[in-house]
């Protein structure tokens, strides 16, 4: 891989040919082209697509609802401006501290160790693992709770599916309605096999085909949601243009959520065969998520309202076609569980196995029982936790924050305070600006995290109200429900009984 500084000595490195750089002891490492298992700039927009293009699409109306219809899109956009760019400001500090190493790739978490090592004081230089330590410890809570969410979210609608098909006089359909709780809670026990067996894949480059399939599948699934939002949409005079503090809280965490790929930026650049095109792509990749970012979630608000569910699915109305929507979308979350079990799994195994099973003669079959093992654990928190909104807002608010909004601001600022080709007036913006993401970063963090902590107590209480606002539109509570909240302007007292 070809690392430079744009110095005098990138005559010496030719980015466009096969290079091998020297660590510090001398010895040669193998070059990003000599990988086997690098990827195309199609196949690694494919990934950062499916990185990006998960639950938290469609948990986006949610998100809308609760920070008002018009501050909540102009806030997405902001946020997706500043996630876009943190990722290239992490990308910037992997490839200058990878010269600064000798070393031809960095994961997030050697980001942190590399940055405090050439940049920290004296003290954070003898500790400088904290900074991996740190980052992986985000990145573990982030990840495995995006593959939570996608356990309830395939098993909600896998739920929604079944009682609509099964013969209303079954006794499977007769148990499914009677406690549809514990009912998906079964279905995502049962998902842990097919999850297990997905998890078998080892290398980002043999997802690539699943990906594109996946990918395909979410371009219709889309359009099939689309093609019922649309025509649905409703006069937006009665919904709130701003929501309360509380709900912007939950907002920031449901957003956050949303921007799935921050962990799968750098494993996608280390990865790609032509480094020096992954800004480019990384630029075409997130124009394209932010755009159906806002409209699916401006759209999903304005058709549903306040009955909006934790996914957008789960409010279609029953049928054939908004059924396939459901199983197809559950086949893409089933897909995007791969690349996203992918990222703890580079450096989980790696320290696992080194402390436990260094010297084995089945290293394949221990690291698929270690990955089995996660998948199964990832599973039970599922189940304990079987509240999708729950999930995405707790989830989004204490570990994506950190390390979307954060940390890569942070880091980028220590790297400029001991670099600074920039001008003064130059260098006092940028680190006002990092000053700003990160400020933001955290403030939602810790609002958001306790918010959302204690909406999971009041949804995990016994004495919570087991009625839910969340209903599929073409039952009669979703109308009913329409009348009492945001259209009651629309249908006068008088006609509710005609």
């Amino acid at each position: 891989m070809n690392r430079t500084t744009g110095s005098e000595e990138s005559d010496e490195f030719d980015t466009s040919s096969t290079v091998q750089m020297l660590n510090t002891h001398g010895t040669l490492l193998t070059t990003r082209e000599a990988n086997e298992h690098t990827t195309t700039r199609l196949e690694t927009l494919m990934h950062l697509f499916k990185g990006n293009v998960g639950t938290g699409l469609l948990a986006l109306p949610l998100a809308i609802y609760h920070g008002g219809w018009v501050l909540g899109p102009i806030m997405l956009l902001v946020m997706a401006l500043m996630a876009t760019h943190c990722m290239h400001m992490l990308v910037k500090a992997s490839q200058h501290l990878c010269v600064l190493a000798g070393c031809s790739n960095l994961d997030y978490g050697e980001v942190g160790t590399a940055t405090l090592e050439h940049y920290g004081s004296p003290w954070f230089r003898k500790h400088a693992q904290l900074g991996s330590k740190l980052v992986n410890l985000f990145i573990i809570v982030t990840q495995f709770g995006f593959c939570c969410a996608y356990f309830v979210f395939i098993g909600a609608n896998i739920y929604e599916v079944m009682v609509e098909y099964l013969d209303d006089d079954s006794t499977l359909h007769k148990m499914l309605i009677q406690d549809p709780h514990n009912s998906q809670r079964v279905i995502m026990s049962i998902l842990v096999i097919p999850f297990c067996a997905l998890s078998s894949i080892r290398n980002l480059d043999h997802l690539a085909p699943f990906s594109a399939v996946a990918n395909l599948a979410t371009g219709i699934s889309v359009a099939f949601i689309f093609s019922y939002l649309i025509p649905h949409s409703q006069d937006t005079s009665e919904f709130p243009k701003v929501q309360s503090f509380k709900n912007f809280a939950l907002f920031f965490g449901a957003a956050c959520f949303s921007f799935e790929g921050i962990s799968v930026v750098l494993p996608l650049e280390n990865n790609i065969d032509k480094p020096e095109d992954f800004p480019f792509v990384l630029n075409i990749g997130m124009c394209f998520v932010t755009v159906l970012y806002i409209t699916m979630g401006v759209l999903g608000y304005r058709t549903f309202g306040d009955s909006i569910c934790g996914s957008v699915t789960l409010n279609l109305p029953e049928g054939g076609l908004y059924s396939a929507t459901k199983i197809l979308y559950s086949c893409v979350i089933f897909i995007s569980f791969a690349v996203q079990f992918y990222v703890p799994i580079t450096f989980l195994w790696p320290a696992f196995k080194d402390k436990f099973c260094p010297s084995t003669a089945h290293p394949v079959r221990n690291e698929l029982f270690f990955r089995y093992v996660l998948v199964a654990l990832t599973g039970g928190m599922a189940i304990l936790i079987p509240d999708l909104g729950d999930i995405i807002s707790l989830v989004g608010a204490l570990a994506s924050s950190m390390l979307a909004l954060i940390l890569p601001p942070l880091i980028d600022s220590i790297i400029l305070r001991h670099n600074q080709p920039l001008r003064k007036w130059q260098y006092v913006l940028v680190l006002t600006k990092n000053a700003m993401i990160c400020c933001f970063g955290v403030m939602g963090m810790v609002v958001g995290t306790i918010i959302s902590m204690e909406q999971l107590i009041t949804d995990l209480s016994p004495s919570k109200n087991t009625n839910s606002s969340c209903v599929q539109a073409n039952s009669s509570s979703f109308d009913m429900y329409q009348h009492f909240n945001v259209w009651d302007h629309q249908f006068p007292e008088s006609d509710y009984f005609l």
